[in-house]
């Protein structure tokens, strides 16, 4: 265990020490284990406050990681809602905004390398900014006007170095799109979606 301390009101001597007047509180900052526990006495009361530093429990990935729990997100939208699978469809356009509000003005292009590892020859993956809708006919590609699915990836947390949460969905159009949350596990090296919770349809 490692202790910190430090006193209020009273400046350090040449020894970087704080002398103590009686009744003044003490601060005093312990390590154990992954956590910090900050305390400050006032004679004979303690009060107490414990904080876990997150990168020390190691509850937080690599980018890369979180690039490829995206990438695997969106390879099961492709393939799990029934606009995705329809015979009509066959470009996908990604953009990261926020599912749960399409209101919101936030929305941004992936990274051009998942673009890049998404376009494997199966399915024509393009960026959001590629695609447009109006409300005659959808969603549509800019260079040809085919028709075109929006998949949508959203907020991502870390719930440990190998499990995350995503938002995400997908947007057809008014009367066609919906806003999930996925949960996302490492298993053998490889990133899956092992939960699906509708947030809503439409």
């Amino acid at each position: 265990m490692q202790v910190l301390s430090d006193r209020f009101g009273a400046e350090p001597d040449n020894d970087g020490n704080r002398p103590r007047a009686d009744g003044e509180p003490i601060l005093l900052i312990e390590k154990k284990g992954d956590m910090f526990l900050i305390s400050i006495k006032f004679n004979f009361f303690v009060l107490g406050v414990a904080i876990v530093c997150a990168a020390c429990t190691g509850k937080t990935g690599t980018p890369e990681d979180a690039l490829f729990a995206k990438e695997a997100l969106i390879r099961y939208q492709m393939t799990h809602n029934y606009a995705a699978t329809k015979d009509d469809v066959d470009i996908f356009c990604v953009e990261i905004s926020n599912v749960f509000d399409r209101r919101s003005s936030s929305k941004m292009d992936p990274p051009a390398i998942l673009i890049e590892r998404l376009n494997d020859g199966r399915r024509k993956v393009r960026k959001g900014s590629d695609c447009a809708y109006d409300e005659d006919s959808g969603v549509f590609e800019k260079s040809s006007n085919s028709p075109a699915l929006i998949l949508v990836v959203g907020e991502h947390s870390w719930d440990s170095a190998t499990s995350m949460t995503i938002t995400g969905g997908y947007y057809e159009g008014s009367l066609s799109a919906s806003g999930s949350t996925y949960q996302l596990e490492k298993r053998d090296d490889k990133w899956e979606v092992t939960k699906d919770e509708l947030g809503w349809i439409s």
